[in-house]
């Protein structure tokens, strides 16, 4: 790139012969107006955070942004981590330091002794110095590799947390892979160290011949374009990250990342920087999923049978369920009483009078596969008949409410009797008797159904039982008084 200096003698030597074609237009065309068309501003593309790159007025300042290839979110959720890879022919700059600059310190491989790797932080080098993070290039930008955080959650196209709208750079990187610089910087003057030796995109991926951990983008480093010789990865993880106001990104949010990167060459005009962005949605916490069942004992049942309910509520997980409790009005009808038969623990009481009973239980926490059950009973009379439609409902703290209903029909019996004479009139001397038939209709069933008949007396009468459906009946008594 040219010096501001030689540019300016080149734009002079320019208006000058543009001078002298104009003097020479004018006198051969006295008289005539020459007016120039109007030349269309052309918009420069936007880059991968809605910037336009290119040169020109209309451009931002990222003129030249071949160092920054890619930036990637790996994994997913708070577990996440924000990746950039960098390229350039003069390194990644790592930042600046007032008093020495340094490189990458570099191991050959052991295969082929010929590529090199590294990998920050190690035991030689526990952490990563950015140099002093005050010093800014001549756009303001800093001159480590950092990224710009926004949360969208709310609004999402909000760039609020972007360097061009006053945002603050992380300042820590994570990990470091590959080949880097630093440059001290005197004066006007950046004086990058140069790594010893070119890496290429041998960062220590999983198909390298060493492994640190590194990763490899999507479409692999082929994608990422020309390799100018020192290839580098930046790294973060997300769960050490702030937004734009200063707060840890939490589940439930959506983040834009903006990752920013220089390279070792910051003499010239405006230098090398490049920008990439990438969001990521982080899931908000897994929620323990409750579930309730209840199922009658018996249902349709007749008067005087016992009834009951049995309700289990249960955590599917993944999490613990927080303070569940359960609540459960009881449903009534005549000669109804709800008790507790059995449960899981103690957690379950029924308050109230009959006819107005509720179940309640504070079963406390539930771990994931935890269950909890409970068993009431009552008895039913004679005058019990009807529905008892039941819904029972367990919540969490942490969880939404679920419910489940069941129904016990109590269907009473409807007994008929009919007794009808053999003949009448009779003669003295002629057999006489009765026919009785006792029946239930329903729909429920009659329990200890009896049957009671005072016979009638007549001097020479004996009754006597000639036939009947089983052996259930006798009579008792004497003649007169049977």
């Amino acid at each position: 790139m040219a010096s501001p200096r030689s540019f300016g003698r080149g734009w002079t030597r320019a208006l000058a012969a543009i001078g002298a074609a104009t003097a020479i237009v004018g006198a051969l065309l006295i008289g005539v107006a020459v007016v120039a068309a109007p030349v269309a501003a052309v918009v420069p593309p936007p880059d991968t955070c809605g910037y336009p790159t290119g040169s020109g007025t209309l451009a931002t300042a990222f003129l030249e942004s071949t160092v920054m290839r890619a930036v990637q979110v790996i994994g997913s959720g708070a577990s996440a981590r924000v990746a950039g890879w960098a390229n350039d022919e003069k390194g990644l700059l790592l930042g600046i330091s007032d008093t020495t600059a340094t490189a990458t310190s570099f191991a050959p491989d052991p295969a082929t002794g010929t590529q090199y790797y590294n990998h920050v932080p190690n035991a030689a080098t526990p952490t990563i110095s950015l140099g002093d993070t005050g010093r800014l290039d001549q756009l303001h930008r800093p001159l480590y590799p950092t990224v710009f955080i926004t949360d969208i959650t709310l609004t999402p196209t909000s760039t609020a947390g972007d360097w061009q709208h006053g945002g603050t750079p992380t300042t820590h990187i994570d990990d470091l892979f590959g080949s880097w610089t630093t440059a001290k910087f005197v004066g006007t003057t950046y004086t990058p160290k140069a790594p010893a030796h070119q890496n290429h995109w041998y960062i220590g991926v999983g198909g390298d011949n060493v492994n640190y951990g590194a990763d490899t983008p999507t479409g692999g480093f082929a994608a990422l374009g020309k390799d100018e010789g020192f290839g580098a990865e930046v790294r973060w993880n997300v769960s050490g990250l702030h937004d734009e106001k200063g707060l840890p990104l939490v589940p439930g949010h959506t983040y834009r990342f903006q990752v920013m990167t220089h390279d070792g060459d910051q003499n010239k005009p405006g230098g090398d920087a490049g920008e990439r962005c990438a969001l990521l949605t982080i899931p908000p916490p897994s929620q323990p999923s409750l579930a309730i069942t209840k199922t009658a004992d018996a249902t349709p049942v007749s008067p005087g049978t016992s009834v009951g309910f049995h309700i289990t509520v249960g955590n599917n997980g993944p999490t613990t369920a927080t303070g569940v409790t359960l609540s459960d009005t009881l449903p009534s009808l005549t000669g109804i009483t709800w008790t507790i038969a059995s449960q899981t623990g103690s957690g379950c009481s029924i308050s109230g009078p009959a006819g107005s009973q509720l179940l309640s239980c504070s079963l406390g926490d539930m771990a994931a596969g935890a269950t909890y059950d409970i068993h009431i009973t009552s008895p039913t009379t004679a005058g019990t008949s009807g529905s008892l439609p039941n819904t029972a409902c367990a919540s969490a703290t942490n969880a939404g409410t679920v419910c489940d209903l069941a129904l016990i029909v109590v269907n009473p019996p409807n007994l008929v009797i009919t007794k009808t004479a053999d003949a009448t009139p009779v003669s003295s001397g002629t057999s006489i008797g009765f026919t009785i038939t006792v029946s239930n209709t329903g729909p429920g069933t009659a329990t200890g159904v009896t049957v009671f008949d005072a016979l009638p007396a007549l001097g020479g009468v004996d009754w006597t039982i000639q036939s009947q459906t089983g052996s259930a009946c006798l009579i008792s008594g004497s003649v007169l008084d049977q």
